[in-house]
């Protein structure tokens, strides 16, 4: 939910930026960009950390960087600033879906996993779907550079709570039982996250299955960020409606989005069912 409240609000932002800093729309599509790029970039690698040192730290770490970096794009003021923060702030971002799936995988037995997946990717649309509004109403009351330290605030408070509660092996979590821990085998090594085979790459790259679900990711992806980055601009300076009401028209692509997501998981956790059955 943070990281696409933080994530979202730069495109709600984007035409008090370009008017204030003076950004022409082939600056501000740069200043997008960067952010994609990182972020497609260090994936791979802050993934693999959760794996070797536990996702507990690792999406805390995440989740301070992309605020501090956040905070920090109220304060820039001109082009080069404005896109060296945001390509550290998609590094600080990249890997918080790799380890929150890792996170399912250790708290949550195989047939509540595809649910557990379209709630917390639900969520993150869910605040994707608030953040154009939250920053239209901030945007009016404190400008657009307290309303990136607003949002990065926001995420300081929920990696101390995080930090403060979640455990990487259940086993170790007060609020688990004898009989949850059984369920998730908590006693088989890799469940605890203490161990972590080396990756298999001459399995991984040549598989259709990683390819086409890399391909669906990509189409998903080309569509969303034009809909994040460009979208309220688009309303405010070609057609001409106000901030307020285009952070509501934003809004409601990212909710039918978190909709889809969240009947999503239910539906391929039926499907995956009746396949296995037969």
């Amino acid at each position: 939910f943070v990281l696409y409240l933080d994530r979202v609000c730069m495109g709600k932002a984007a035409p008090s930026i370009q008017r204030e800093l003076r950004l022409s729309d082939t600056e501000m599509g740069f200043v997008h960009a960067v952010f994609m790029v990182s972020y497609a970039v260090f994936e791979l690698p802050v993934g693999r950390w959760g794996d070797r040192f536990g996702s507990r730290g690792v999406l805390t770490r995440i989740v301070l960087c992309w605020s501090l970096f956040t905070a920090m794009t109220g304060a820039m003021v001109d082009f080069w600033r404005l896109a060296i923060v945001r390509f550290l702030f998609g590094a600080g971002e990249a890997g918080g879906f790799p380890n929150a799936a890792r996170v399912i995988a250790r708290w949550f037995p195989g047939q509540a996993r595809g649910p557990a997946q379209g709630i917390v990717v639900a969520s993150a649309l869910v605040g994707g779907a608030l953040a154009p509004i939250a920053a239209a109403y901030l945007i009016r009351f404190v400008g657009w550079r307290w309303t990136f330290v607003v949002f990065g605030l926001i995420g300081v408070v929920w990696a101390a709570a995080f930090y403060s509660w979640f455990r990487d092996d259940p086993a170790e979590h007060a609020g688990t039982n004898e009989a949850e821990r059984r369920l998730l085998a908590v006693d088989e090594p890799a469940a605890r996250g203490q161990t972590h085979e080396p990756i298999p790459w001459s399995i991984v790259l040549p598989s259709p299955n990683v390819w086409l679900l890399g391909g669906a990711m990509n189409c998903g992806a080309f569509a969303f960020y034009m809909y994040v980055s460009w979208f309220p601009t688009y309303l405010e300076t070609t057609r001409g409606v106000e901030p307020i009401l285009s952070g509501w028209l934003s809004s409601s692509i990212l909710a039918g989005g978190a909709i889809g997501c969240f009947v999503g998981g239910h539906i391929g956790n039926w499907v995956m069912t009746r396949v296995q059955d037969r």
